[in-house]
């Protein structure tokens, strides 16, 4: 395989090559306690990942902020089935069920009227109700300011962000005992130093103490697996405790 000049080799589990800086990543782990740049992580405190066979005991998540489906595509080669996805970008529809219309054709059903059953458009029109049950929610969400963030209210301290849709979708979820197992959220990686930190803050308070997730933050350049590209992002994982023993 061939990557803007450079050569890498497939090892059943693994790429190889010189673009990758003198590490194997082996496709079996995601992360492993790594804390160096060249291991891939900005962070050490971040936990050991689950072995990807373990995933497929609870292998249901849902797509928001969707995109083209970059946390889909991942997912899916894990073995786990998306059962709801939500984008309001008419190109970028297009362009997402273009990409998984095949492997996953239940995403795409339509109802009577001719509206699509589990593929959202604008999250703000989403009906909590008719949102199946999920073990994993992926969001890339948009940053945007929390405009009380100083009054620390917590939940309501998001109403009218985007972020509000992904924490009311997990409430909603929990109130009605099937609260998710795990959130895997991405943004930029400026969001932890915007608007002087508060809004990185407040989102924690919201996870953490309001919805009661376990979490682990860090910053991850695509360089750094396999990809020929200088992308830094931060992730953020929570999981429920009660249900994943970590």
């Amino acid at each position: 395989l061939f990557v803007l000049g450079k050569r890498f080799k497939w090892n059943k589990t693994c790429f190889t090559g010189s673009f990758v800086p003198q590490k194997r990543f082996n496709a079996h782990k995601i992360w492993d306690n790594a804390s160096t740049p060249e291991d891939g992580l900005s962070s050490s405190s971040f936990p050991r990942a689950y072995h990807l066979n373990r995933w497929h005991s609870w292998s249901t998540f849902i797509d928001l902020f969707a995109g083209i489906g970059g946390f889909h595509y991942a997912f899916h080669n894990i073995g786990a089935k998306c059962v709801f996805a939500s984008e309001w970008d008419k190109n970028a529809r297009i362009t997402y069920e273009e990409n998984f219309k095949e492997i996953d054709p239940e995403l795409f059903k339509k109802n009577k009227s001719g509206g699509y059953k589990y593929f959202n458009g604008d999250i703000n029109d989403a009906k909590l109700e008719e949102i199946p049950d999920f073990d994993i929610l992926c969001a890339g969400f948009p940053c945007q300011p929390f405009s009380i963030a100083g009054l620390r209210k917590g939940f309501e301290d998001t109403r009218g962000t985007l972020f509000f849709n992904i924490a009311n979708i997990v409430k909603y979820k929990t109130l009605h005992n099937k609260k998710p197992k795990v959130l895997l959220l991405e943004n930029v990686k400026g969001l932890k130093n915007h608007m002087h930190g508060e809004t990185f803050e407040t989102l924690l308070n919201v996870l953490q103490n309001d919805l009661c997730y376990e979490t682990r933050t860090l910053v991850l350049n695509a360089k750094y697996f396999g990809v020929p590209q200088n992308r830094e992002r931060l992730f953020f994982v929570f999981w429920d405790k009660s249900q994943i023993d970590v």
